[in-house]
């Protein structure tokens, strides 16, 4: 009843391109202490959400067992098929991404090419992929979180495959009309003993 309804942690940090060309990442936990996070929230009977934009944070997340992938942008093709044959989603967060990319530079606008070609990859390979917009990680009066959609159209989504994404009611990073809701059953209608999820 009380208490967190999911569990996110920072898997990497530290973004860059190696020779190989591959995003690339440092990360922030042992393969131990991740498994000891996922394995213990699960006991639980709850959800866990990794932040994982390189290689390495998402291969590490994916060791660890999460439930999703948060942003993503190096996804390769192996974790993909991983990923579609495990079940696990990915919320790209793409207009956050493609938000700050300018103004923050270096790897950056390289990143926002690169998750474009993971996402198309990713439809072709079956990975779930849910409505994220990472909200907070920019100015909500600048931007209008429904540019997500816009993005997934332009990235080769059908507008009626983007809206499927759609979660019901609105999250900020996590979220999609899919199992990964945990507490869909509490939540989407103004009532006694529901909750008000934005």
């Amino acid at each position: 009843m009380y208490g967190a309804d999911l569990i996110k942690y920072y898997s990497d940090h530290g973004y860059f391109y190696g020779p190989d060309g591959v995003l690339h990442s440092h990360v922030n936990f042992s393969d131990e202490e991740a498994r000891a996070i996922v394995t213990e929230t699960h006991r639980l009977g709850k959800k866990v959400a990794a932040h994982a934009i390189g290689d390495d944070g998402i291969a590490a997340a994916l060791r660890a067992g999460v439930d999703s992938v948060e942003h993503g942008d190096g996804l390769t093709g192996p974790q993909m098929e991983e990923m579609a044959k495990r079940g696990i989603y990915w919320v790209p967060t793409i207009v956050v991404g493609a938000y700050v990319a300018n103004g923050r530079q270096g790897n950056w606008p390289k990143m926002v090419e690169t998750e474009k070609a993971a996402f198309w990859l990713a439809l072709t390979k079956g990975v779930k992929i849910v409505l994220g917009t990472d909200a907070g990680g920019f100015d909500w009066r600048d931007l209008n979180e429904a540019k997500e959609f816009e993005y997934y159209v332009n990235y080769e989504m059908t507008p009626m495959q983007a809206s499927a994404r759609l979660p019901l009611p609105p999250r900020s990073c996590w979220a999609g009309r899919t199992k990964w809701e945990p507490w869909r059953r509490e939540s989407g209608r103004i009532s006694w003993r529901f909750r008000a999820i934005r």
